[in-house]
């Protein structure tokens, strides 16, 4: 087995912007680096499960019954979409201070959970390149493990990349609280949005 494709081939894919990224992205602009790592750890627990799931077979459930997945990516889409609209309704009456105190950690996992899981995209990636590298080299747990670590590791580095660039650029837009949590309500709804249509 060649652990060393496999960490390049999920790394090109997993610095890709997607749907984890820019809301990584999003977040690190709008509450920071330090409370976004609430939001990366839930995404990575639901990479996690959902690697877990792929590599036992079960991703090929969720796969052939598409309308069990369906109804609940919707469900994560409206989830979101709701999500969006609270930080755009919210954005003209609070400043960059009181949305760093008002989003709670549990909250911010949760948010990060959901997406992650209800992201079709990688079911579908996880799904399909997880089961070619399960080889018969070692024991399936412990191939799956190794490869699980590799997935939560890069994807662990990829976000708090994002979640920094965000962070970063939040110094230059530092007295627009309004710009802020109106550019990331709009990033936020327009993933509820890809995530209901795709």
């Amino acid at each position: 087995m060649d652990y060393l494709l496999f960490l390049g081939t999920f790394f090109l894919i997993s610095v890709s912007p997607g749907i984890n990224m820019i809301l990584a992205l999003s977040f690190g602009l709008s509450v920071g680096w330090k409370k976004s790592i609430f939001l990366i750890l839930g995404q990575n627990v639901a990479i996690a499960i959902l690697s877990l799931i792929c590599g036992l077979g079960l991703g090929f459930l969720m796969i052939k019954f598409p309308n069990v997945f369906y109804v609940f990516k919707i469900c994560g889409g409206i989830y979101i979409l709701f999500l969006s609209f609270k930080i755009y309704r919210d954005s003209g009456k609070i400043n960059l201070q009181k949305v760093r105190s008002n989003i709670t950690k549990k909250e911010l996992f949760s948010q990060g959970f959901l997406i992650s899981f209800t992201n079709p995209k990688a079911w579908i990636f996880i799904g399909s390149l997880l089961p070619k590298f399960l080889g018969s080299s070692h024991t399936l747990s412990v191939s799956l493990g190794i490869l699980i670590a590799i997935i939560v590791v890069v994807e662990f580095c990829c976000l708090n990349l994002y979640a920094l660039g965000g962070a970063f650029m939040k110094k230059f837009v530092s007295g627009r609280a309004n710009l802020i949590n109106k550019i990331s309500a709009f990033t936020i709804g327009f993933l509820g949005l890809i995530i209901i249509f795709e």
